[in-house]
């Protein structure tokens, strides 16, 4: 199974070195920029990147959805995950939900959850629930019907400046700049 990167990883050369480049890629580097680069094709590059990183998580999670969906025959750990998903997406919105809630709804130790989430998703169960927060605050600020202190409520963080915190981290853009760009878009 590949395991997906934390982050994309841009090298900014001063010279053209195809055997280097090659090298960079195999090692993990996701592209390559030559200088002398203007600062917006810089930005551009970074911007593509951060996008088809977002889109493969957002794929990787309705593949195994899709998969454990329709796959009758599922091994215990997929069938733990599969519950933990839906357990997760019906808390999404409550504040004083978190692993520990997680863990008494699946009835498994602390360790079991953490190794079987792991193993499925690749993540921890704490990083999956954030990352999900996150996908629906991002769907909210896209609708454009609530405001962002309202959002971050309706995905369970009652703190709206520690939900901007996390949702810049995560999509390297403030929620107020990534739905006025939203806007624009439409």
């Amino acid at each position: 199974d590949q395991k997906i990167k934390q982050f994309p990883v841009i090298y900014i050369a001063e010279q053209v070195d195809f055997v280097f480049e090659e090298q960079a890629l195999d090692a993990g580097v996701n592209t390559v920029i030559h200088l002398p680069a203007s600062i917006d094709f810089i930005h551009k590059k970074i911007l593509v990147l951060i996008d088809q990183y977002q889109f493969q998580y957002q794929s990787k999670i309705e593949v195994l959805r899709d998969n454990l969906d329709k796959n009758p025959i599922l091994t215990m750990h997929e069938k733990v995950v599969r519950k933990g998903l839906e357990i997760i997406k019906n808390q999404l919105g409550n504040p004083d939900f978190n692993v520990d809630k997680l863990i008494i709804e699946l009835g498994i130790s602390r360790t079991k959850c953490y190794r079987v989430f792991k193993k499925v998703m690749h993540q921890s169960p704490s990083d999956i629930i954030m990352n999900l927060r996150l996908q629906k605050a991002e769907q909210l600020l896209i609708l454009g019907h609530l405001n962002i202190s309202e959002i971050s409520f309706e995905c369970g963080i009652n703190d709206p400046k520690y939900f901007s915190r996390l949702f810049k981290k995560h999509f390297n853009e403030s929620p107020k700049s990534f739905q006025k760009r939203q806007k624009i878009k439409m």
